[in-house]
């Protein structure tokens, strides 16, 4: 809706229909406004929601409305925690092997 695309937690659990994300990450080109203002989002350096820049083009993704295979991995992996590295090995096996 804000053309951008869900990362990490949210993606995986859009994917795998298992995991309840505790937090999101959300990818744009740019910070959309609307997003902000709909959402009431405000900056909070331990906020739930982390939006990032869109850097790559062109990658296949399993939706339209998540990141491809390997970010959602990389997130999940920089996450750490042993429920985002389950997702991980889910996302892994299932989308990248």
């Amino acid at each position: 809706r804000y053309g951008a695309q869900w990362g990490g937690e949210t993606a995986a659990a859009l994917l795998l229909r298992q995991l309840v994300p505790e937090r999101a990450i959300i990818y744009a080109d740019a910070p959309p406004p609307e997003l902000l203002s709909d959402q009431r989002l405000k900056a909070d350096p331990h906020g739930t929601v982390i939006l990032r820049r869109r850097f790559w083009n062109d990658v296949p993704s399993p939706r339209e409305d998540v990141v491809p295979p390997l970010l959602i991995y990389a997130d999940l992996v920089t996450a750490g925690d042993a429920r985002s590295l389950e997702s991980a090995k889910q996302i892994r096996n299932a989308y990248l092997v």
